[in-house]
């Protein structure tokens, strides 16, 4: 009984909604950009209350990390005695990117934000990254380390089993500080409100105490969900596997969207009052095209710098 709309964005058409999505964050955020699209989009086609699916990944196991994070954590009881390797190894590599190989040693020696494998699992950038990307008048700061209390989350999650550990951690981290937020700000940049029924505390009350083998299937994705709905959906969406809401940036980096992208981390960095180090900006870049590390790090500090130049003014 539903009525699908489809949209078909082309890459020149993303580039001219970069800038007012990003006049319409309110922090600067690597993801929302898809969420402005759709929300602009909505709203267009005179709908002013829209209903989000925000929750139902996080409560409902649908993400990787609900099956990495477990191995991660076996993995690494078995590996500790490899910590003071795996420290040496990072300070002989001097590594200063964050990619596969230096988050492995970064899990392997305990060596990252909050010492649980999902911090590292969603870090875009490393710790020790961070600071190569800073102006050094800027990575001199001693306050540069995430304001989030990851001793005391780890401690409310410490009892549960691996699958519900995820789940608390991705409802409190990636969820509430990146999805709602973004949600937030970039549906009211185009006056459209947002709610999320799957974040009801009833709902959450009664799943996630749930036991982890209940919400895993290799065959299907959320298997406690889409059993709920049954019948009701058709089978190509019920057997189809699972996709994210990301937009074609690998795609489009390599095309006009990469020529915007590489002006800002580039030439726009040239300044002497950037916030950012042209240099090791650059290298992220660098390393992107050369298929070395993902592009949401590129993105990032493209987002980033282009929410520093509208908001900090002349700092940026």
């Amino acid at each position: 009984g539903c009525h699908h709309h489809k949209i078909e964005l082309s890459e020149a058409q993303m580039l001219q909604e970069i800038p007012d999505a990003l006049d319409s964050m309110g922090q600067p955020s690597v993801d929302g950009v898809n969420t402005y699209i759709i929300s602009r989009a909505t709203k267009k086609a005179g709908v002013t209350v829209a209903l989000s699916g925000v929750g139902g990944d996080e409560l409902f196991a649908g993400y990787s990390t609900f099956r990495s994070i477990p191995k991660m954590l076996s993995f690494r009881q078995f590996v500790g005695w490899l910590a003071p390797l795996a420290n040496e190894s990072s300070k002989l590599l001097g590594y200063s990117q964050t990619n596969p190989f230096s988050k492995f040693l970064a899990m392997v020696g305990n060596s990252y934000y909050g010492g649980h494998p999902y911090f590292l699992s969603r870090a875009l950038f490393l710790p020790k990254c961070v600071r190569t990307l800073l102006a050094p008048e800027v990575s001199r700061m001693d306050d540069l380390e995430p304001r989030w209390d990851y001793a005391a989350r780890l401690r409310q999650v410490r009892e549960l089993e691996a699958v519900n550990q995820v789940s608390v951690l991705e409802g409190a981290s990636y969820m509430g500080n990146t999805l709602l937020r973004d949600t937030d700000f970039m549906s009211m940049g185009v006056s459209l409100e947002v709610r999320h029924p799957f974040l009801d505390h009833r709902l959450w009350e009664f799943v996630l105490p749930l036991a982890g083998r209940m919400k895993l299937d290799p065959k299907l994705p959320k298997p406690l969900l889409l059993r709920a709905a049954g019948e009701r959906l058709p089978l190509e969406i019920y057997l189809r596997r699972k996709m994210g809401f990301t937009l074609p940036f690998e795609r489009w980096l390599h095309n006009g969207l990469g020529q915007e992208v590489e002006h800002a981390l580039l030439d726009d960095l040239k300044r002497e009052d950037a916030l950012l180090k042209r240099s090791a900006v650059a290298n992220v870049w660098k390393a992107y095209r050369r298929g070395k590390t993902s592009w949401s790090r590129p993105w990032a500090l493209f987002a980033l710098n282009g929410w520093m130049r509208r908001n900090l003014g002349g700092l940026a």
